[in-house]
């Protein structure tokens, strides 16, 4: 089956953020999924919890400030009920292509912002 739209939108292969944002998809850009696959030791945020995506855009300090600038850009959006890592991260198919760019822009800030992949 072909992938939704809203996946691929944009400037895709030239778009750093948006390149990250399908890694985190896919697996294999956190401390959690590089232990998974023996590439590196330690699984552990250097906050020390476990790295994994719901850590990263839900629970981890160090990316506070990025996070409430996300989720005051969710909220702002008024057709969501249930904020997930499947959502931020695979969009919502029962919402528009322009609903889930917009989720996806959302994310795509916080990756950005959170300053974790540079």
């Amino acid at each position: 089956t072909k992938p939704p739209k809203y996946l691929s939108f944009g400037k895709r292969f030239l778009n750093i953020i948006h390149i990250i944002h399908t890694k985190l998809r896919h697996g294999g850009i956190l401390k959690s999924d590089l232990h998974r696959c023996n590439i590196v030791e330690d699984p552990m945020c250097s906050c020390g919890h476990l790295e994994d995506a719901y850590h990263l855009f839900f629970v981890c300090k160090k990316y506070s400030l990025a996070r409430q600038s996300l989720m005051s850009n969710l909220l702002s959006l008024n057709y969501l009920y249930i904020i997930d890592v499947h959502l931020l991260l695979w969009g919502d198919e029962s919402l528009t292509v322009d609903q889930n760019i917009k989720i996806f822009i959302a994310v795509q800030n916080f990756i950005h912002e959170c300053g974790r992949f540079k």
